[in-house]
């Protein structure tokens, strides 16, 4: 991801997919490539996108999207549950708090 990125925490993350604001997406940030900042029909990925002010597309994300100091989440457990798991918003936002959130300072790569 580029430095215009704010970089969103991981609880901002959660909250805003539990906040059922956002529809959700699968197999690409946005339907059809609409830009991020146009729609609230998004991937999981794609909420994180939106709330960290980037408007890039997938191919910038990186490997690992930071989301706290000390935290890594890795975009392909995000892919994989949104994607291939079929999870909703609320599934994914648990996932992310039971592996990431509650390792507190740990670097949570795999």
């Amino acid at each position: 991801m580029t430095d215009q990125i704010k970089h969103a925490t991981l609880q901002e993350w959660i909250e805003a997919l539990e906040s059922g604001k956002y529809q959700q997406h699968r197999k690409e940030l946005t339907p059809n490539s609409i830009p991020i900042e146009s729609t609230d029909t998004l991937c999981c990925l794609g909420v994180y996108c939106k709330i960290s002010g980037y408007t890039g597309n997938s191919a910038d994300l990186p490997y690992f999207a930071i989301v706290d100091e000390n935290v890594e989440v890795r975009v392909a457990d995000c892919i994989i549950w949104n994607d291939y798991d079929d999870l909703t918003f609320p599934e994914i936002a648990q996932k992310l708090r039971e592996r990431y959130l509650n390792r507190g300072t740990q670097n949570a790569t795999l």
